[in-house]
């Protein structure tokens, strides 16, 4: 194929590629569009009282206004929920990795791992304020709790996933356990482990926003909400909503591109 026949290939491919970006994209913008416009419908045919539901106008000019202080109660807890994942995959991914060759070991683990999914981990919160204080170090560690276990059970499926005909190569060559976990294990585990961090990273958010609900300074934004709610803000409460719901949906964004990049010689990569 000549460099002309490449070049033509690939100008029209770029159309079928922006069509296929729009069609994800558009829908789900005209979707928030009209359920905003509905929102405001609603309140001003109903007359719903501004305590209860604000319109949607009154919350974007606060968010606004507001913008500078709410940006710093978000980095607030964005670093502690960053602080608690980083804890949590660091046990996770750790422990994931020293027992998946033994599997009673990775199945005792993965017992406890099961229990913790499936226990609101939230309701914890106030237990870890008695263990670790009020401020920072009990909303860390509540993160840390609920996001090991993602971690753990993505990156250990991911590891016992390699293909056995590739580990009876890596043998025959007499590649050492490091060498073959290395070049052979981590790279099957990959994907499973960036399906796990894209959990992980929405649910410490949540958690991080909840735990601070419990107690601490109001410099974040779980404990703002909860001194505006107490005063019946509710407009103060709903600007600190979107900016929790923007910095979860831009963490989502930000682990998505690091896979996309970090696999794009992946098969389910390429072509999209």
């Amino acid at each position: 194929m000549t460099t002309t026949d490449q070049a033509l290939e690939t100008s029209a491919e770029q159309p079928r590629l922006w069509g296929r970006h729009a069609g994800v994209v558009v829908p789900p913008f005209l979707v928030f569009v009209a359920a905003i416009g509905l929102w405001e419908l609603i309140v001003e045919a109903f007359d719903i009282q501004r305590f209860l539901l604000p319109r949607p106008s009154e919350i974007a000019s606060l968010f606004v206004e507001d913008f500078g202080r709410l940006i710093q109660q978000g980095r607030n807890t964005l670093g502690v929920a960053g602080r608690g994942l980083l804890l949590g995959g660091g046990i996770g991914i750790g422990l994931a990795a020293i027992t998946f060759r033994t599997r009673w070991m990775a199945e005792g683990i993965g017992i406890y791992a099961a229990v913790l999914k499936a226990v609101p981990v939230i309701s914890l919160a106030p237990l870890t304020v008695v263990w670790f204080g009020i401020e920072a170090g009990s909303k860390i560690a509540t993160v840390s709790i609920a996001t090991a276990p993602i971690l753990f059970t993505y990156t250990l499926v991911g590891l016992r996933s390699a293909d056995a005909n590739a580990q009876e190569l890596m043998r025959s060559y007499a590649a050492g356990h490091f060498r073959t976990f290395w070049n052979l294990h981590v790279p099957y585990a990959l994907p499973f482990f960036f399906s796990g961090l894209k959990i992980a990273v929405t649910i410490a958010m949540i958690v991080a926003i909840i735990s601070e609900y419990f107690g601490g300074s109001f410099e974040n934004l779980g404990g703002y909400i909860r001194n505006e709610a107490n005063n019946v803000h509710t407009v103060e409460v709903w600007t600190a909503i979107v900016m929790a719901c923007l910095l979860g949906i831009s963490q989502y964004m930000i682990v998505a591109g690091i896979d996309r990049y970090v696999l794009r010689w992946h098969p389910s990569k390429r072509g999209g």
